[in-house]
């Protein structure tokens, strides 16, 4: 068949005979069909013929099972050839097509069909099982699914011959490869819903109450992973048991082959007793330290003695105490624990970073910028100048009066930030950047002309004057130019004496939580079986890399310290024990026996725990994790648990099967509704819906406002008392707010009333007929504490709330539903709790308040706009001082006539009081100040006086003179 041409070689320049044409393609070669410019040109090897598709007839071709070689490639070397129709070519090419495609498919199910018979049969096996479809079940049959080639959708369509059987099972097939979830679940439901039909009589009878519809799902749900989200008062525990009398009933596993871990030795206690007592059998329960326990006497053939350290936190922090004393003989610790503490203990942070001053001032307040020798200072940046000043011994005397009496009627006197008497030198820090901008909330213009001013002032007077920048500190060269300055200018740098350092960080109370951080730390780092080196490699070079640098120093130390120390006993402690658990199971030296794991208060649960439990998971396949918690009540970050491990379970442990325990049956359902707002207000928290047996007839909670000092807990027990044996909480955010001498004062007053008190944490877990939850103000130990950890604790503790009191938002929750019947919020009226004031602004609370506040003291201050307005008293008299003071210096005169009230601003130009109702003119020049009568030393007339004229900031020193007659405040009756 092959001819050709000089111009044309290897083509055919006449027409092929159809019949030829099918031999030609039979041939166990590669072929080609190719439309270029609507002409029609088959290729075989060198061979290339034209071919008129109107002599082809199509019904032989779509016959030619040698077709499904012929394959569409890219022309080259084709010589166009004779004119095609390109419909007609088209057609043809789709003929082709489809033959090739048929006989493939026909082939394919033929060569194919005892496989999938045989996945059909196995499918139809896995459905009627009587148990629980798990999603490894799942998965593993669809892998070998998904490695046998099905035909698609529109292939089958080419296979209309094949018998009804082979349709129906080919069809199963595909839609449980692209849907085999939904069907799984649908099955699962079905069979579930049987489940519950069978075992009615242990779901109905297990606990006092027959579980609700969502328990039982808990219970007879049986995927790989299972975690049940416990509201409060849902009924996690009895969840737990019937989970285990389900097992056993059911004969999924054996009592030893069950393992409930706890977090507290009480509470495996009370739930193994628990379990005993329902089914009669034994069921091994464990705390984390028990089990590691466990694991490395096996694994090691001997239980290994536990030192005293790990049980009694009194000793371990005096060994603790002992070591690090030990190490201060060591120049380089002494360096280090000098260079930590000369750094504040928050991230610094400068203004330019803020928006608003009000978000600065929170930042101070937060930070405490108080230096070593004590002083308060006005920024994060001048403490560790001052800090740095007193290290290297140079005397230095904070905002002194300047040399020259700068007041004036509209300016109070200058004071630089330092000056150093030894030499005659003016330090003032400038808090801009490089280009001269100070932070955006502050006036540019105005800041840049005071530091014009005092410059200007130094150069008049002759006076020395050294500047720094805060542009300088976030490049980090603060100290060192700092330096370089002042020894151009002659000072001499010395050093405090070490011991004397000691001392005086000790008067300021650094030594105690040095210590707490030291442990906490140790604790953390040993838990985590992370070394201090991966940490370091991990922290870079950061605006906070000295501080950190100083403390992992520090701590690396401490830490070799204390392990040769019980090395040498041959003890361990807690900390380490997890993580060599962990090891001995992950490398076999310990057997596990445990095909469920079944851990309570999940959100408890750290990192390093669970390591723990995916080593032993790795030991049996097929083994299986139940969890219960509830993300709302995770409350010990700084023990080192991970509330992702709850929110992101499934990221953490494979698929999970999440349950929601809905129905609470402790409180009503206003409460019920009251605690779930608040808490999800926090947009991390995973969302459920409680749902109460019992309905409410008036609002769960009630806000006692209390003026500052008054105790309102006496009058709250006695309206109490009128209920004989009822139960009642006193809760505190800190245990120390109310001494134990006073709560059996208490007790003894109320013998008629079981009265516990603790604090909020210590009563998780608890619960009683009415709740009082005290001491609710702001402040560092308000509720929420402003009490920070300290920022070192981060690089060994799981990422922090992005929500703003995240964690104490959910401490809050925790102690609103202890309360079986009514919960009562005693509120400090003039520093009132955040928490507190956002119920009252939100109507969407529904609450009770009862009490007044002196509105005057509980006002927002109006220059920061996060403090409030105290009443105080002073040289001049009664004012009123913003709570954030001295970040914040606003001050507002009282009421001259009452003594109480505030001057608030009025229409007509006057500024009135809201208590008795007098009002005084608004000063003409400031127009924030009130024109109050003063009289004069000298002779003792009257005149009017602005207000604001001591005002530490900005004062006023208008006068008038005061016409006879001419009263200066009038009734506003």
């Amino acid at each position: 068949m092959r001819s050709g041409s000089d111009d044309c070689p290897g083509v055919v320049s006449a027409p092929v005979r159809p019949l030829a044409l099918y031999a030609w393609l039979a041939r166990p070669v590669v072929h080609s069909l190719q439309l270029d410019r609507e002409q029609l040109v088959v290729t075989a090897g060198a061979d290339s013929h034209r071919l008129s598709v109107s002599e082809v007839d199509l019904e032989m071709v779509r016959e030619w099972g040698c077709l499904r070689r012929i394959t569409l490639t890219a022309p080259q070397g084709v010589y166009a050839l004779g004119g095609v129709a390109p419909r007609t070519a088209a057609a043809f090419l789709a003929t082709v097509v489809e033959a090739q495609r048929s006989e493939r498919v026909r082939t394919s199910l033929q060569e194919e069909w005892p496989r999938y018979r045989e996945l059909w049969r196995r499918w139809g096996d896995l459905a009627a099982a009587d148990r629980y479809l798990t999603h490894t079940d799942v998965q593993a049959w669809l892998a070998e699914l998904r490695a046998v080639p099905l035909p698609s959708p529109e292939e089958m369509d080419l296979l209309g011959q094949v018998k009804a059987e082979r349709q129906a099972t080919l069809q199963g097939l595909q839609a449980l490869s692209l849907g085999a979830r939904e069907t799984v679940d649908r099955r699962n439901r079905e069979w579930v819903q049987a489940e519950a039909t069978r075992f009615a009589s242990l779901l109905d009878t297990v606990e006092r109450y027959p579980l609700t519809p969502s328990q039982r799902e808990a219970v007879l749900h049986d995927e790989d992973n299972a975690l049940v989200l416990a509201g409060a008062g849902t009924g996690k525990t009895s969840t737990l048991v019937a989970k285990v009398g389900y097992l056993l009933r059911k004969e999924l596993a054996r009592p030893e082959e069950l393992l409930l871990l706890a977090f507290t030795r009480k509470a495996a206690d009370e739930l193994r007793e628990r379990l005993k007592r329902t089914f009669s059998v034994s069921v091994p329960v464990r705390t984390f330290h028990s089990l590691g326990l466990e694991i490395l006497a096996q694994a090691e053939g001997r239980k290994p003695s536990l030192a005293r350290e790990a049980e009694d936190p009194a000793v371990r922090r005096a060994t603790l105490a002992q070591l690090v004393t030990d190490l201060f003989g060591e120049p380089d610790f002494r360096r280090d624990y000098l260079g930590f503490h000369t750094h504040l203990r928050a991230p610094y942070r400068p203004a330019q970073e803020f928006r608003s001053e009000a978000e600065y001032r929170d930042y101070l307040l937060a930070v405490e910028p108080r230096t070593l020798s004590g002083i308060l200072v006005r920024s994060y940046e001048e403490c560790e100048i001052a800090n740095w000043l007193l290290l290297h011994g140079i005397r230095f005397e904070y905002e002194r009066p300047y040399e020259l009496d700068t007041a004036s009627e509209r300016y109070v006197q200058y004071r630089p930030d330092f000056y150093l008497p030894d030499y005659g030198i003016y330090l003032e820090h400038w808090g801009v950047d490089r280009a001269g901008n100070p932070a955006p909330f502050m006036e540019r213009a105005s800041y840049q002309a005071k530091m014009q001013w005092a410059r200007e002032l130094h150069v008049f007077r002759g006076t020395t004057l050294v500047e720094t920048y805060s542009w300088e500190r976030a490049e980090g060269v603060l100290l060192t130019r700092l330096e370089t300055k002042l020894w151009e200018r002659g000072v001499v740098f010395g050093s405090v004496p070490v011991q004397e350092a000691l001392v005086q960080l000790n008067r300021l109370g650094l030594w105690e939580p040095f210590l707490t951080l030291v442990g906490t730390f140790l604790s953390l780092l040993r838990s985590t079986g992370h070394s201090v080196e991966e940490i370091r490699g991990r922290t870079g070079a950061g605006r906070d890399a000295g501080r950190t640098s100083f403390f992992l120093n520090l701590i690396e130390r401490v830490q070799l310290a204390y392990q040769q120390l019980l090395a040498g006993r041959r003890e361990i402690d807690f900390d380490d024990m997890i993580q060599r658990a962990t090891e001995l199971t992950r490398s076999g030296a310990y057997s596990s026996r445990f095909r469920y794991l079944l851990v309570d208060e999940f959100q408890d649960l750290s990192q390093g725990r669970a390591r723990l439990l995916q080593a032993l998971r790795e030991q049996i396949p097929g083994s299986k994790l139940f969890c219960v918690g509830d993300d709302w009540q995770s409350i010990y970050r700084f023990t080192g648990s991970d509330l992702s491990l709850t929110t992101r379970f499934a990221e953490h442990f494979g698929y999970t099967r999440t349950t929601a325990l809905s129905q609470t049956f402790r409180f009503d359902d206003r409460l019920a509704g009251f605690s779930s707002r608040f808490v999800q207000k926090n947009p991390a928290q995973l969302p459920k819906s409680l749902t109460a047996l019992t309905r409410g007839t008036r609002a769960a909670v009630v806000v006692q406002l209390c003026p500052d000092g008054e105790d309102g807990l006496p009058i709250l027990l006695t309206q109490l008392a009128t209920e004989e044996r009822a139960s009642v909480f006193v809760l505190n955010r800190y245990h120390f707010h109310r001494p134990a001498g006073a709560q059996q004062a208490l007790r003894r007053r109320f013998p008629q009333l079981n009265i516990q008190f603790h604090s909020v944490h210590a009563a998780k877990g608890l619960e009683a007929d009415y709740v009082i939850l005290e001491h609710l103000s702001s402040g560092r130990y308000g509720f929420p504490s402003e009490v920070a950890d300290d920022p070192a604790l981060d690089l060994v503790l799981a990422q922090p709330d992005a929500f703003p009191h995240g964690e104490e938002r959910r401490l809050f929750y925790v102690a609103l539903t202890r309360a079986r019947k009514r919960i009562y919020l005693l509120a400090d009226a003039e520093r009132m709790s955040p928490f507190v004031r956002e119920l009252l602004d939100d109507r969407g609370y529904e609450k009770d308040v009862t009490g007044t506040a002196d509105l005057a003291s509980s006002a927002r201050c109006p220059s920061c706009q996060h403090g409030r307005l105290h009443r105080r008293r002073g040289p001049y008299g009664a004012f009123y001082g913003c709570s954030n003071y001295p970040v914040c210096e606003h001050t507002e005169q009282a009421c001259s006539n009452c003594l109480n009230g505030r001057l608030a601003t009025r229409e007509g130009g006057t500024r009135s009081c809201g208590m008795c109702g007098f009002s005084a003119r608004v000063c003409p020049r400031c127009r924030e100040g009130a024109l109050l009568t003063r009289r004069r030393r000298s002779d003792g007339r009257a005149f009017y006086g602005c207000s604001r004229y001591q005002a530490s900031s900005s004062p006023c020193r208008y006068t008038e003179e005061r016409p006879m007659g001419r009263p200066t405040f009038t009734n506003g009756k």
